[in-house]
């Protein structure tokens, strides 16, 4: 082989796509590494080292190179697949001075306990000054806003599926909605990854709520669909969603269905004929399109009504719904983490 022969052809596209590789953080879908920048080196000429995997370019084909999955051949044939890491958690907090302070809450815990770094989106009414000066205990670099202005109960509800086509989402994976009363008491990245191992839209089981009977979890439009659910088939929560990325076409297609499904029943039935508008088509359509994971978030969630000294086993995250007081109550168990960590630093220094 003379020198001159020893080069391919590329185009801009090719060279767009690797560097899009070499630049952003991925997981391996096989064993679950986190590969950052520095673990993705260029070596001898049309060799790239990604971990532990060794690429050789000349194997690849344009199309191997996707924006959240890339396929890249070890060794020249042993394809192995990559999922981009770049996670957004959007949560809604609108109007109200109780919901605006179990959001400055909810941040809060997601950076401290939940030591998440990266960026966090507010679907709120208020102006991104005011939501930064309100979480301005943190970062507030990567803390933005989604402006929108609900019209009534069902619009502030139903805010969370207002994500398509929208350039402030775009790119991100995985994205995680929250409702505002939530503490995260656990390694939120962790979460996360498993999530988007599943490549699955994933939420958690409400265990005492029957799907056949349970109207908050869609029973009445199961019922009015004639669709069958199991005996003992519970529903999942709304307040914890993970999608994959808004580009997925699975994905797409499910918000842009539950959306219009949550129009079309209101112009049959009434505007206010499901309560928990958000929730209720939710549970439907995932029964319907069976394309929810219910296992990953299940494992961490924990659900807190009435009794504020229930036991918390720091799971991942405490979902404060039932109380009347929720920031009084979210407030109460952040300093009892607090008071976990100040005892666990104290046993270090003694040790």
């Amino acid at each position: 082989m003379s020198s001159w022969e020893t080069f391919i052809f590329i185009d801009d596209d090719f060279i767009e796509r690797l560097d899009h590789l070499t630049s952003n953080q991925w997981i391996s879908k096989r064993t679950g590494d986190m590969l950052d920048v520095e673990h993705i080196q260029y070596l001898d000429d049309f060799l790239i080292r990604i971990g532990g995997f060794m690429i050789d370019i000349r194997s690849q084909q344009v199309n191997d190179f996707g924006k959240y999955r890339t396929i890249l051949f070890h060794e020249n044939w042993k394809p192995e697949v990559f999922l981009l890491y770049s996670p957004v958690i959007y949560i809604t907090a609108f109007s109200s001075d109780d919901v605006l302070n179990q959001l400055k809450l909810c941040v809060s815990s997601i950076r401290r306990f939940g030591n998440y770094t990266g960026k966090i989106i507010v679907m709120t009414d208020r102006s991104l000054a005011y939501i930064q000066e309100l979480c301005g205990e943190y970062d507030t670099d990567f803390l933005d806003t989604d402006t929108l202005h609900p019209s009534d109960f069902v619009g502030y509800v139903c805010s969370k599926y207002y994500i398509l086509d929208k350039p402030i989402y775009r790119g991100h994976q995985p994205l995680l909605y929250l409702d505002p009363d939530i503490i995260f008491d656990n390694d939120l990245n962790v979460i996360l990854k498993d999530a988007l191992l599943s490549e699955e839209i994933c939420a958690p089981f409400e265990k005492q709520s029957p799907l056949r009977t349970q109207p908050s979890v869609g029973s009445s439009l199961i019922q009015l669909d004639g669709l069958s659910v199991g005996t003992y088939a519970v529903g999942l929560n709304g307040g914890t969603i993970i999608f994959p990325n808004t580009e997925n076409p699975e994905t797409y297609d499910f918000i842009k269905l539950v959306r219009r499904t949550i129009r079309n029943v209101g112009t049959k039935y009434g505007r206010n004929f499901c309560h928990w508008a958000d929730q209720e088509v939710f549970n439907y359509m995932a029964v319907k399109l069976g394309l929810v994971n219910y296992t990953i978030l299940t494992r961490y969630a924990n659900f807190i009504s009435n009794d504020p000294f229930d036991p918390y086993s720091k799971k991942g995250f405490v979902h404060f719904w039932g109380n009347s007081n929720k920031a009084e109550v979210m407030e109460r168990y952040m300093k009892q983490l607090e008071e976990i960590e100040r005892s666990r630093a104290l046993h270090r220094v003694a040790d």
